[in-house]
């Protein structure tokens, strides 16, 4: 999977240039082909931020825009597969600037979440509970474990500003796939276990729906969504929807599994409540789908199995 994501953005860079007038492609010509070279053989998530970016240049017509972000693409080097590194310059270098871009690209009132660096202590101690979670995962759950295997994502450890009206648990965009922002100063166990299942089930469905989308609603027709409190575009009902069936599956295969015995009773607990939790969040949004979602057939096999998952 995690290669045929990158064969098409890849392919997308090339059909991008190619699409130029004339007189524009023979400029650009010699770093779309030593991008094109690179990402064939290797891409991350900051090359699909750079991608998202130069459409929009060229869109607009700033071509002087689109070949300084061609130029970056094509020299750049990826980031490993699996790290885990903190929202810093330090960390990220020249790349912070744009998962900065992408993260700032979400539904909530503008400036209202703003996010920064971790203390030291506190990326140390998030790290230990991603390596934790990701252990239990390996021991519980083959179909987690194939997920990992497929997207090997790129976790980005961060916190929120001082002037953050809003604060996150994780955060997944489908222009920078790949990566997994989690916030650095949540430091319970099991919360950052959901927070990693949760948001590798958004990785699986951007590429699921890379080009087909999962339901064909506009995207200004607003639902009832059961994780927000306002209302959202069918696509993140369909998303809550997805991923609350995948946390409340994946959770009971870890209860079934000898690994559950070696949790604290408080954790054992924690996951016990999260397991009503999610099967109540799925069951609230079905109705809502079936009745308003206008499916693709990957939207209804996303939605079928999502209602098999809290089927008794």
């Amino acid at each position: 999977m995690r290669g045929e994501v990158h064969l098409r953005l890849a392919y997308s860079v090339k059909k991008l240039i190619e699409a130029l007038p004339d007189e524009q492609f023979e400029v650009f010509a010699p770093e779309a082909e030593t991008a094109f070279l690179r990402l064939l053989c290797d891409a991350d998530a900051c090359d699909f931020i750079l991608h998202h970016h130069l459409v929009l240049s060229l869109l607009a017509d700033d071509f002087q825009q689109a070949r300084r972000i061609l130029g970056f693409l094509a020299l750049r080097s990826p980031r490993t597969a699996g790290q885990v590194l903190d929202f810093s310059s330090e960390q990220l270098g020249e790349d912070l600037d744009w998962y900065a871009a992408a993260y700032a690209l979400n539904d909530l009132p503008d400036g209202s979440l703003q996010l920064v660096a971790p203390t030291d202590e506190a990326s140390a101690i998030t790290r230990q509970l991603i390596h934790e979670s990701l252990a239990i995962l390996r021991s519980a759950s083959a179909e987690v474990v194939a997920e990992i295997e497929a997207i090997k994502p790129l976790w980005i450890l961060a916190s929120t500003s001082e002037m953050s009206t809003r604060s996150f648990g994780g955060y997944s965009s489908s222009i920078a796939w790949g990566s997994i922002a989690i916030n650095s100063n949540r430091h319970d166990l099991v919360g950052i276990l959901i927070q990693v299942i949760h948001e590798l089930a958004h990785q699986l469905l951007f590429a699921l729906s890379l080009e087909i989308p999962l339901v064909f609603n506009h995207p200004e027709e607003l639902y009832p969504s059961p994780l927000r409190r306002d209302p959202r575009p069918m696509d993140g009902v369909l998303h809550a929807c997805f991923v609350s069936a995948r946390v409340h599956e994946v959770l009971r295969q870890i209860v079934s599994a000898p690994c559950y015995g070696a949790l604290t009773p408080s954790d054992q607990d924690a996951i016990m409540a999260a397991i009503a939790d999610t099967a109540e969040v799925v069951r609230a949004a079905l109705p809502t789908i079936e009745q308003s979602a206008r499916l693709s057939g990957v939207g209804e096999r996303v939605v079928t199995a999502s209602r098999r998952a809290v089927t008794p």
